[in-house]
């Protein structure tokens, strides 16, 4: 129900919520939208005539308007609904996902923190080569966790500025994807940038880095900065475990993963994070920071990467 005195129209103008087609004729200014199979009171959120597709989804209710999720979903004339972010890019179809807008932090629209996820190995049984292709062809094989799938789709074959990667997350509202920023590839270093889009449950930018060092160890290091977007984060709330932490761990095990595909089970962790409050993006250590060093034996169980991603929390609420 339009509020009075608090909306603007004109004649010109004959599409409303969702962009469907007005008809005030019948129940009033903005109370009767044409849907292409149904007529929608968005007064009652309702549609006034039974879906065509009802024995198809037995689980929805026959009249009910994108599953009753009128705030995060997409109605999709019967068919279950759509997150109208998340699944943005199948507005456009085929390559649809090149259209997603790449979003960055903003100040003053909540906090923005600094992560840096940094692992040392040593002795690796793969050589910098090796892993330099993985990173770069088969990202999913060093970046999946149990929180984060990778899906990229390389054209060429290889990772270029410009490829984009889905990205199936942990919970409800999620899945998103990342577009490659930039790719950084000499004889002793490998790194790229992903820069979150339209759809993502953060805003902001990550980079994945592996350096061969002079001594012939290999660094992998995660920099990231972000800024919380939406989705699901307030569904870990209830639980006690916050969006941060649960991407934490994500990371943390990352770290792992790089360690086994050097073949090491050894590797010297350490952890900073910054945080800036009033979301300044680039006064990020004016509010707190937090770190964490150790080895890898410290962060090698889901136990222990819980405990040490809530202690790096926790030091930067404090």
């Amino acid at each position: 129900m339009l509020m009075p005195n608090r909306h603007g129209n004109t004649a010109d103008y004959r599409y409303g919520f969702q962009g469907q087609e007005l008809d005030n004729e019948i129940k009033g200014e903005g109370n009767s939208l044409n849907y292409k199979y149904r007529m929608h009171d968005p007064r009652v959120g309702r549609f006034f005539a039974m879906d065509k597709l009802a024995r198809d989804y037995p689980h929805n209710s026959p009249y009910a308007f994108s599953e009753n999720r009128v705030l995060d979903a997409f109605e999709l004339e019967g068919l279950e609904a759509e997150n109208i972010e998340s699944k943005f890019r199948k507005w456009f179809g085929g390559e649809g996902v090149d259209n997603l807008h790449v979003q960055m932090p903003e100040p003053n629209q909540g906090e923005v923190q600094k992560q840096v996820y940094k692992i040392t190995v040593e002795k690796s049984n793969a050589t910098f080569d090796d892993l330099k292709n993985v990173l770069i062809t088969k990202p999913q094989d060093i970046l999946d966790s149990g929180e984060a799938d990778f899906h990229p789709d390389f054209p060429s074959g290889s990772m270029q500025k410009g490829d984009n990667i889905s990205i199936d997350i942990f919970g409800p509202l999620n899945n998103s994807h990342v577009r490659v920023g930039s790719v950084e590839n000499t004889d002793n270093r490998i790194a790229a940038t992903f820069l979150t889009t339209r759809g993502h449950v953060e805003r902001g930018y990550i980079t994945f880095s592996i350096d061969k060092n002079e001594d012939s160890s290999l660094t992998f290091q995660i920099d990231g900065v972000s800024q919380s977007n939406f989705g699901s984060g307030f569904l870990l709330g209830l639980t006690g475990t916050s969006t941060r932490e649960k991407q934490s761990q994500s990371w943390l095990e990352v770290l792992g993963n790089f360690a086994g595909a050097a073949g090491s089970e050894s590797g010297k962790v350490e952890i900073n994070f910054k945080s800036s409050k009033s979301g300044e993006v680039f006064n990020l250590g004016a509010d707190g920071t937090s770190s964490f060093s150790g080895n890898l034996s410290d962060i090698n169980t889901s136990d222990k990467r819980e405990k040490v991603a809530s202690e790096l929390q926790d030091d930067l609420d404090e």
